[in-house]
């Protein structure tokens, strides 16, 4: 509330149109998007070039760089949560959830006190060592650029990405480059591959800042601009779609750990003979609300070290857990899930 309410009037920013509260609960009224969300709306608008990729980051950086002009880290940039006002080919695009936004000082800048929220694809290298910032969000838009020019996610588990293992998708992040190759790169143009290459520099200290990436000649251009140019091939778009469908991609980060620790879990395929800290950890989970189910085995030991970060974390909230209650809501320590592999 306070976060939307310190946006109101921002271009790219659904507007909080009020809220009311009665007994039961808070009602919270938003501005209406009938446009869609963007990444199941992109195949029914008339055109999708490097134009188009270029105006929803316009649209995108825009949304980052009022937001830390504000003092506000939004910590969730991706495509889910950016929908079309309306059906007009040149609809603005709306900023709709800020769920996981924190208020932030420059003076107490990188913040070290934010659990691991977010969708692990999107999160940036110094998120996973709890240093986070406004090259934070950056890095997020960089993911959202490279996945809308070619359809895929430049970091993820290769090996299973129909299952993903969350800590394969974290050393991907850590010491994997993105490569911008392949057929899914051939129509991208090197501009547009240098600008993602910027947003995806590994050290925050030198990303740029969202509001010199507003100023990178591949965003030259305004929204009449964003149907126009040669169209990206048929199978970005496709995949694009998929990956909005993607059951996996709907999951939290604890979901994806509470399965890879149930996988590892002795007694499962692949499972771990470290011990009962992976039985610990899972036990309980297969029964929480919206716990995820096992994924299927992707190879790899280490499931003791990765059970062990997950059962002996503190709880998110500072508290004690209560007895028996599953680690879904606890802190985890990213050193020590990668350290088991």
């Amino acid at each position: 509330m306070g976060v939307l309410q310190k946006l109101r009037g921002t271009l790219n920013v659904v507007a909080l149109e009020g809220a009311w509260e009665d007994e039961a609960a808070i009602h919270i009224v938003m501005e209406y998007c009938r446009g869609g969300e963007l990444l199941h709306s992109i195949s029914s608008r008339p055109h999708y070039s490097e134009q188009t990729v270029a105006s929803i980051m316009r649209a995108v950086l825009r949304t980052v760089a009022q937001c830390h002009a504000a003092g506000i880290l939004h910590r969730d940039i991706k495509p889910g949560n950016f929908m079309f006002l309306d059906d007009r080919p040149d609809a603005p695009i709306k900023a709709i959830d800020f769920g996981l936004a924190v208020f932030f000082e420059a003076a107490a800048l990188p913040r070290t006190d934010l659990g691991l929220e977010g969708t692990p694809w999107f999160m940036a290298p110094e998120v996973l060592s709890s240093k986070v910032g406004p090259p934070s969000d950056v890095w997020s838009a960089g993911i959202m650029a490279y996945q809308l020019l070619c359809g895929r996610l430049p970091f993820d588990d290769w090996a299973n990405s129909a299952a993903p293992a969350l800590s394969k998708i974290w050393k991907a992040i850590l010491g994997d480059a993105p490569r911008m190759e392949g057929s899914a790169w051939a129509d991208v143009s090197p501009q547009a591959k240098a600008f993602v290459g910027a947003l995806l520099t590994k050290d925050p200290a030198a990303r740029p800042t969202a509001r010199a990436a507003l100023r990178h000649p591949w965003l030259v251009g305004d929204v009449s601009d964003r149907y126009k140019g040669r169209p990206l091939r048929a199978t970005v778009v496709q995949r694009v779609q998929r990956f909005a469908a993607a059951p996996a991609l709907q999951r939290s980060i604890f979901e994806l750990m509470a399965a890879e620790v149930l996988r590892l879990a002795p007694g499962s395929p692949g499972g771990s003979r470290h011990g009962s800290e992976g039985g610990e950890a899972g036990g309980g989970a297969p029964g929480a609300p919206g716990a995820a189910p096992a994924a299927p085995p992707s190879g790899g030991g280490g499931g003791g070290a990765l059970a062990a970060a997950l059962a002996d974390a503190p709880p998110a909230s500072g508290g004690a857990a209560p007895p028996g209650s599953p680690s879904l809501g606890r802190t985890v320590s990213v050193g020590n899930l990668l350290h088991a592999l």
